[in-house]
C-alpha cells in the first residue's frame, strides 16, 4: 500500500535525515528492486471460483512505482557521487596547473608558491585518498542499481580520478 499512498520525496528526506550510510542506501536500492521482482513473479491471471482476476495491468504499475521510487533514491545518490567526484576532479585540476606552474629565472614569489602547493599536497594527502572509497562505492552501487545513469563525460572523470592523483603524486615528487 505505501507504494503508491506515500510521497517518494518526503519518504527520501526523512531517509536523508538518518544521515544513512551507503550500505544503508544500498539496502534500501535493494528492498525496491525485491519489491519489483515480486511483482514480476504475481501471476497476470487468478482464478477464484467464477471469478476471474486479470492482475497484468496492476502488475505493471506496481512494477512503474517500484522502478520510480529506485530511480528517486538512486538519482539522489548519484547526485551526492557527481557532486564529491567534481569537487575532487577539480581540486586536482587546480593543484596539477598551480604545480606547473613556471619557475622563470629564480623568482622567488613563484618558487614559493609552487612549495607551498607541494606542501598543501602532501598534507591533504591522506585526506583526499580517502574520498576516492565512497565515491567509488557511491558508483559502484549506481552501476549494479542503475547501471545507465552515467554520461560519457562523467564515466570518462570516474575512470581517470585515480589516475590523475597518481600523475599528480608522481609531479610533486620530482
Amino acid at each position: 500500500l505505501w507504494l503508491w499512498t506515500s510521497d517518494i520525496d518526503a519518504e527520501y528526506r526523512a531517509f536523508k535525515a538518518t544521515d544513512p550510510t551507503l550500505d544503508e542506501f544500498e539496502a534500501k536500492l535493494r528492498s525496491f528492486l525485491k519489491l519489483d521482482e515480486k511483482v514480476d513473479d504475481l501471476e497476470p491471471r487468478r482464478q477464484i471460483s467464477a471469478l476471474m482476476l486479470h492482475t497484468g495491468t496492476l502488475a505493471r504499475s506496481l512494477a512503474d512505482m517500484a522502478n520510480r521510487w529506485k530511480e528517486t533514491f538512486a538519482g539522489e545518490l548519484h547526485a551526492q557521487a557527481f557532486q564529491r567526484l567534481e569537487a575532487l576532479s577539480e581540486l586536482i585540476r587546480t593543484t596539477t596547473k598551480k604545480l606547473r606552474r613556471e619557475v622563470a629565472d629564480c623568482v622567488i614569489d613563484a618558487l614559493g608558491y609552487v612549495m607551498q602547493t607541494l606542501q598543501e599536497v602532501r598534507m591533504k594527502q591522506g585526506e583526499i585518498e580517502l574520498e576516492f572509497e565512497p565515491i567509488m562505492t557511491m558508483y559502484s552501487i549506481l552501476d549494479l542499481y542503475l547501471p545507465n545513469i552515467l554520461d560519457k563525460e562523467e564515466q570518462d572523470k570516474k575512470s581517470m580520478l585515480k589516475s590523475n592523483w597518481a600523475r599528480l603524486l608522481g609531479e610533486s615528487e620530482t
